[in-house]
């Protein structure tokens, strides 16, 4: 029995023969389909606006981008698969870190590949090619409990931000000098200078930041008893107290805008008996500017009362 099947304009399809050859037909067409000697497959299109590209993979192994707008058909001979992705979107303040895979002229023999890391800055639109891979990274950052919890891994992106920015940070088990446990809660502000320098020298930011900090402010409070340091708290705002951090931060490409001290953390017991000594300096403060004020009027009295005498002894004339 013999088929008739109606290709329409602007399709395409292809016709298997039983002897595994197959042909091309584009519509508008009618296509001879013999039961058990041939077969017609439609071919699917598959299209990419503005804002996409195509990913094309051949059977042998090679791998095309077609940006949009874009349209193509399968081919089952040559293409294994076509994906239509969306293309990257930066930012005037983001970039992608790129590395691309280079054959070597001089030893194509022994297959030796490089790569070469490339800076793309937005704003742009852009498609990854082949023998490209985009770096991702991993960050400590927040697990989403609490903003000043940071964990290791948390934090994974491929666009990195290039205006300034903060994360918040508790320091715990912070012990002075007379071996008080408190913990000192800070907020950084810090900005990405040099990308170049950060891709060489960390691949963590984030935890050198916090390594740092921590041993400027273990070492700040490590030479003051805890009163002195409730005193000197004041010098936490400053920058000139965090040298490990500068220096880290300079040598990874960051710049430390400021560093902001939002209090600090003792234990119950601790917290308790400062509060009961605040309480203490204060009713004593207060009595002795109660008893100086009782004594000054003491003072007038008795120097009213002496005038007064004084005007009595007087002689009359």
């Amino acid at each position: 029995m013999v088929l008739l099947r109606k290709i329409k304009r602007g399709r395409r399809a292809i016709v298997w023969k039983f002897n595994g050859d197959a042909t091309y037909i584009d519509g508008p067409s009618l296509a001879v389909v013999w039961p058990c000697i041939n077969r017609i497959q439609p071919l699917l299109m598959h299209q990419a606006n503005d804002m996409q590209y195509l990913e094309i993979k051949y059977v042998d192994g090679t791998t095309d981008i077609k940006p949009g707008p874009v349209a193509l058909y399968d081919d089952p001979l040559k293409i294994v698969s076509i994906l239509t992705k969306d293309l990257i979107t930066l930012d005037a303040n983001e970039l992608l870190v790129l590395y691309t895979q280079q054959e070597k002229e001089e030893n194509k023999d022994k297959q030796d590949l490089s790569s070469m890391r490339h800076i793309i800055k937005g704003p742009t639109l852009y498609a990854p090619k082949p023998n490209e891979w985009i770096h991702e990274f991993t960050w400590h950052g927040e697990d989403g409990t609490h903003k000043t919890h940071i964990i290791p891994g948390a934090k994974k992106f491929q666009k990195l931000r290039l205006i300034p920015d903060q994360f918040y940070y508790n320091i715990t088990d912070v012990r002075t000098s007379d071996d008080a446990l408190i913990t000192v809660k800070l907020m950084i502000f810090f900005e990405l200078i040099n990308v170049e320098t950060m891709l060489n020298n960390t691949h963590d930011p984030i935890a050198d930041f916090i390594n740092a900090v921590c041993a400027d402010v273990i070492a700040f409070a490590s030479v003051r008893k805890y009163e002195t340091f409730l005193e000197n708290a004041n010098q936490l705002n400053q920058l000139e107290t965090y040298p490990q951090l500068i220096t880290r931060s300079e040598t990874i490409g960051y710049k430390i805008n400021k560093v902001v001290f939002r209090g600090y953390q003792a234990s119950e017991k601790l917290q308790l008996m400062n509060d009961n000594a605040i309480q203490t300096r204060t009713k004593l403060r207060l009595e002795d500017e109660s008893e100086r004020q009782v004594q000054l009027l003491e003072d007038l009295k008795l120097e009213k009362r002496f005038e007064r005498s004084q005007k009595g002894k007087l002689p009359t004339i």
